[in-house]
């Protein structure tokens, strides 16, 4: 078996000498050790902005999916859950287009991506203390 840990832009690491395993694994204990205790890791700060791109998102869908109140937008008026759904999901696209545009996935579409990331950023601003459930 080829696959061992699961890295945080979701593709399998795999290192094919044997000390190399034995190495990363011991790094990945530490991390996750970290990550528990501290809520962080070493290897998270390596590039914050990448780390961010990474977990945000999957955040946002399971707030998306469990979520138990809507807020109310910024003149008091209650949002329904459609328009709630979908700021979410313009957020979470921003935040799809940063990691795109940080791992250099498709320099072609940098500029669409960086108009995504720029909606979606504005739109976390604006909600970023309604991210609760």
């Amino acid at each position: 078996m080829k696959d061992y840990f699961k890295c945080e832009t979701g593709t399998w690491k795999y290192i094919p000498n044997w000390p190399g395993n034995i190495k990363y694994n011991l790094k990945w204990i530490k991390w996750s050790w970290q990550r528990a205790f501290r809520g962080y890791a070493d290897r998270d700060c390596w590039s914050v902005d990448g780390y961010l791109s990474v977990i945000i998102p999957d955040m946002l869908r399971h707030l998306e999916k469990y979520t138990h109140g809507i807020p109310t937008d910024k003149d008091g008026e209650p949002l329904t859950e459609q328009m709630w759904n979908d700021i979410l999901d313009k957020i979470i696209a921003g935040f799809e287009a940063a990691r795109r545009m940080t791992n250099d996935d498709n320099p072609q579409e940098y500029d669409a991506d960086s108009l995504l990331f720029e909606e979606g950023i504005i739109l976390f601003k604006i909600h970023y203390f309604d991210l609760w459930d």
